[in-house]
């Protein structure tokens, strides 16, 4: 196979690595969306309820009642927003151990690693999964390392001469997701 032709089958795993990725990220904000508006429509609801309950009452009593069923609307969104928050959590988590099962994600690794250029002195760490790699990673120049804090994929290249890590792994972006899309 010519260079050209590795080039372009590069090319290729990348786009649809990248595709699939793209779609996961899609999938799981329009469930954050929809999550959100549910919210939203049951603290509307609540409110509602409360009104209709207290309307022609204005003493302390109804007061009180409408503050409580306020508070329980609240508490009970807010018990459902964690519900929604786990259950999104775990289906984005689901999709990525799936993705790294896939055929194109061993060779998007291997690519975006190679890609990184001549990695002498640093220190090349991957998830325990990914270890089964190493020996096609060899040209890198990087010692290779089994970091058990990677749980999903990806890699790091931690450089200890400046004290400089440069964090790929799955488990950044799957945190970075669920601190951007859960509201």
């Amino acid at each position: 196979m010519s260079s050209k032709q590795l080039e372009g089958f590069t090319a290729a795993v990348n786009a649809q690595t990248d595709e699939r990725i793209r779609e996961i990220l899609d999938s799981a904000r329009a469930l954050s969306d929809e999550i959100l508006s549910a919210v939203k429509k049951q603290i509307s609801d609540e409110q509602e309820r409360a009104a209709a309950e207290s309307a022609g009452k204005s003493d302390d009593n109804s007061k009180r009642r409408i503050s409580k069923a306020s508070l329980e609307a609240k508490q009970a969104v807010l018990r459902r927003r964690s519900e929604l928050e786990a259950e999104l959590s775990q289906k984005v988590a689901d999709k990525l151990r799936a993705y790294v099962q896939c055929a194109g994600y061993e060779n998007k690794l291997i690519s975006d690693i190679l890609a990184a250029g001549d990695l002498s002195g640093a220190t090349l760490c991957l998830s325990p999964a990914d270890m089964r790699l190493a020996d096609r990673l060899g040209s890198c120049g990087a010692k290779i390392e089994q970091d058990t804090s990677i749980k999903f994929g990806g890699f790091c290249i931690c450089y200890p001469d400046t004290g400089i890590i440069d964090d790929h792994t799955l488990d950044l972006k799957f945190r970075d997701l669920s601190g951007t899309v859960i509201h």
